[in-house]
């Protein structure tokens, strides 16, 4: 994909979204899944018992998991990273849960290497740093996934879109 127009737009159809699920913590590693927008009855709900039964139930309209990339959660000073403890009371869960309820106020992605901010209310922003270089060692940066699309940032920020398997 050389124009990631579509990538770009679908993105800002994000602003005005709630956030409305986190699932990050403990066997997740630094991954992080964030949903927004309105909530989708999953074709089959998922039966593992440590997601909350929302998760289990239902998918975001949009959706981005925050695969291997580093990553920083900052409201006014940083809230948490993707290397803060991760147990499931740690800084990373507790941080991380602070964007639950609030909306997507503007999204800001750079050139060439796909890099990702996005202000929510109340002044906390969630940056993505493409730093995933080789596709075999470190693996993809991030993915972002609309109804019918999913747009993945591999290693080298290589874009490319996919088209969305139901769930």
């Amino acid at each position: 994909m050389n124009e990631p127009v579509e990538f770009i737009e679908e993105l800002r159809s994000l602003q005005g979204l709630e956030c409305w699920g986190i699932v990050a913590g403990e066997g997740t590693g630094s991954h992080v899944t964030l949903d927004f927008g309105q909530r989708i009855p999953r074709a089959r709900p998922l039966k593992n018992p440590t997601l909350p039964e929302i998760h289990r139930q239902y998918k975001g309209e949009f959706g981005i998991f925050v695969q291997n990339c580093a990553w920083r959660l900052d409201s006014g000073l940083t809230v948490c990273t993707s290397k803060s403890p991760n147990t499931s009371d740690g800084e990373m869960v507790r941080g991380l849960q602070k964007l639950v309820g609030r909306h997507v106020v503007s999204v800001f992605i750079t050139s060439p290497a796909h890099d990702l901010v996005i202000e929510f209310s109340g002044g906390i922003k969630l940056f993505l740093f493409c730093d995933c270089f080789d596709q075999e060692r470190d693996g993809n940066n991030y993915s972002f996934h609309s109804l019918t699309n999913v747009f993945v940032v591999r290693a080298g920020s290589h874009l490319v879109q996919e088209s969305k398997a139901k769930s």
